[in-house]
């Protein structure tokens, strides 16, 4: 009889704890909005880099104005990113909360709809203009060096992320 006793006693903690548990964790997820992760750097590293800042320079032939003027826009190109980009994920969140619920709220629906589409046209606009700014601080021949410069930077980004995810790409050799 004791044994049943001290089991039923262990049993009905056990049951209590669960509840409070599960009743903490509810409340949590309820009141509290989900964590922001800081964005994640989409593509190869900043051109400028501290340890190669002089190096990258003098392949371009720029001078140390127009680096400073480079990295300047760069920063506010990033910044603006950023900004467009953790906007667009809020919407983007809300808009699946919306489709949570088996009636949709259209007008908040289209709402939503034209406030995406509208920082995603933030976000190309922010890409144009910087190109364009990038076009009146260098000369074409150090626009051209600069490109140099990016696309092997690009090119070795992406053959880095395929040698790290091999099974992401289809196979490009030929037979």
């Amino acid at each position: 009889m004791k044994l049943s006793y001290r089991l039923a006693s262990l049993l009905t903690a056990c049951a209590a704890l669960l509840i409070v548990v599960t009743a903490l964790r509810l409340r949590s997820l309820s009141s509290a909005p989900p964590p922001v992760r800081p964005m994640h750097r989409f593509g190869p590293t900043p051109l400028f880099t501290a340890e190669n800042k002089e190096k990258v320079r003098q392949q371009i032939g720029i001078t140390t104005e127009q680096q400073g003027r480079i990295e300047a826009l760069y920063a506010e190109k990033d910044r603006l990113r950023t900004e467009l980009r953790t906007r667009l994920s809020d919407r983007m969140r809300e808009s699946h909360a919306l489709y949570d619920n088996y009636e949709i709220d259209t007008n908040r629906e289209a709402a939503l709809c034209k406030e995406i589409v509208g920082i995603q046209d933030g976000l190309f606009q922010s890409r144009m203009d910087t190109e364009k700014k990038l076009r009146g601080i260098l000369t074409p021949e150090q626009f051209a060096r600069l490109h140099v410069l990016l696309s092997q930077q690009r090119e070795r980004a992406r053959r880095d992320f395929r040698s790290r995810h091999p099974h992401s790409f289809p196979s490009t050799d030929t037979p």
